[in-house]
């Protein structure tokens, strides 16, 4: 029998039956099976090797991936926290030469390094948008924040927080360049949007309700303005700390202002000094704000005794935080000035004329609306002072008043900042100029001026005193 097997390639009696025998005399009778189920076997465990690696190469990759999502969101945290050094209450007058080719620098590598990254791009340009916008740079600002938006609106089809945020910044961008009538539409998306997702009495939805209201009273619209800007109102005297809601005392205070409703406006301020100095300190960048715009609407109420202590004291705190840039104090001299003209004050009112001029100048850009309103306010003191001078000059026979009036106008007619004024009031600078030198079409030049004044124009009174002087000279 154990030849037979021994043939027949079966286990013999023999030899032990261990499993090692048993399983060689199995191959050796089933060869060609054996070698095809090695062969398949060999093919399984090669595949899932394969597949193996792949899988930890792909969680590898996946790993890697999101690592370097999570250093381009780094970056990104990074980027919003060295960039908001930027902003006009965190500068303190530092030179914006070095951020602003920082930014520049950024916006390149963002056209070309972050195409297949949606979502860190978007971020990133709303960082760099808003940075741009703190440095008054609206233009860039809004270019900027727009392709985020447009970004976000890609990713978040429907609601989502990150998508009304950039709605909001947009709307922010376009108020900046005075596209009050474009920016409308946008904070009223914006307001919808946040209302379905938090609420009406959510803070954001109140930023959306002061920029809504804001570009009401801009287009003419105060009284439609002022029920939005309550609204916002409301909500910041329930949360006076909360930084979305910082604007939205002044927003509704403005309404009520271009209603003639001053002295509500006055109240208003007076209690937002009163809640920030409680939330934020005695001296604050905020409460510089709020006393600019506190003492200056005293001042355009001519309360003058109450609006000038709070006006120095606002110059003198914005110089303690901004230095020589503080971003208010233009306004607030030019208040000054006017207080120092209604005492009598030439030398004061011109003096804190040209201060608020040199801030406008050093602050924001050529073109931009607080530059022009600076270089303006400048050049409408010199028309206003060259007049007087030559009005002492005539009354008091004085010649050293009239070469000052004659030295003003020169200063006005010579200046580049002051082209627009000098271009919009060019027939009464040329009678103004004719007076100081006495000429003999001066009259002429008077009437001139005066054809394209409006029926209200104080200037019309005083336009007949000096036709009655140059008669009685003539």
């Amino acid at each position: 029998d154990d030849l037979s097997a021994f043939l027949e390639k079966r286990p013999v009696v023999a030899r032990p039956p261990s499993f090692s025998y048993l399983a060689w005399r199995f191959t050796q009778r089933h060869r060609v099976a054996v070698s095809a189920g090695v062969a398949v076997l060999l093919s399984i465990l090669a595949a899932l090797a394969v597949s193996v690696t792949m899988y930890f190469r792909e969680r590898e990759a996946r790993r890697r991936a999101d690592l370097e999502t999570a250093k381009t969101r780094q970056v990104a945290r990074f980027l919003e926290d060295t960039l908001a050094a930027a902003g006009p209450e965190v500068a303190m007058g530092r030179d914006a030469t070095l951020m602003k080719e920082v930014l520049r620098k950024t916006t390149d590598r963002l056209d070309t390094e972050l195409g297949g990254q949606p979502e860190i791009e978007a971020e990133i340009r709303l960082i760099v948008g808003r940075t741009w916008k703190s440095l008054v740079e609206d233009t860039l600002a809004e270019e900027q924040i727009g392709r985020a938006l447009a970004l976000l609106r890609e990713l978040h089809p429907g609601d989502h927080p990150d998508l009304a945020r950039g709605i909001a910044d947009h709307a922010e961008a376009l108020i900046g360049l005075n596209r009050f009538r474009d920016a409308e539409p946008v904070a009223r998306e914006g307001l919808e949007m946040w209302e379905r997702l938090e609420g009406a009495d959510h803070p954001e939805a109140g930023l959306s309700l002061n920029q809504i209201a804001f570009c009401l009273v801009k287009t003419g619209r105060p009284a439609e303005a002022e029920p939005i800007a309550r609204r916002a109102y409301d909500l910041w005297r329930a949360r006076p700390a909360e930084s979305a809601l910082e604007e939205a005392p002044n927003v509704y205070a403005i309404a009520l202002m271009n209603q003639g409703r001053r002295d509500e406006a006055i109240g208003i301020y007076r209690e937002q000094l009163a809640a920030d100095r409680e939330n934020l300190g005695a001296e604050h960048p905020q409460v510089v704000n709020i006393l600019d715009n506190l003492g200056c609407t005293l001042a355009g109420a001519r309360r003058d005794e109450e609006a000038e202590p709070i006006l120095l004291e606002g110059v003198a705190m914005g110089r303690k935080f901004y230095e020589d840039r503080c971003p208010f104090e233009d306004h607030m001299l030019a208040a000054l000035a006017g207080i120092a003209g209604r005492k009598g004050d030439l030398d004061g009112q011109l003096r804190y004329s040209r201060e608020g001029a040199a801030v406008g100048a050093r602050v924001y850009p050529p073109g931009h609306g607080y530059f022009l309103e600076s270089q303006g306010q400048l050049a409408r003191t010199l028309m206003a002072q060259a007049e007087t001078r030559l009005d002492r000059a005539w009354t008091a026979k004085d010649e050293g008043e009239r070469e000052k009036a004659k030295a003003l106008l020169a200063e006005l007619r010579n200046t580049e900042a002051f082209a627009r004024i000098v271009k919009a009031e060019a027939a009464w600078i040329a009678a103004l100029e004719a007076l100081a030198a006495r000429t003999e079409d001066a009259a002429e030049k008077l009437e001139i001026a005066s054809a394209r004044w409006k029926p209200n124009d104080p200037r019309a009174k005083r336009r007949e005193v000096w036709l009655e002087r140059l008669t009685q000279q003539g």
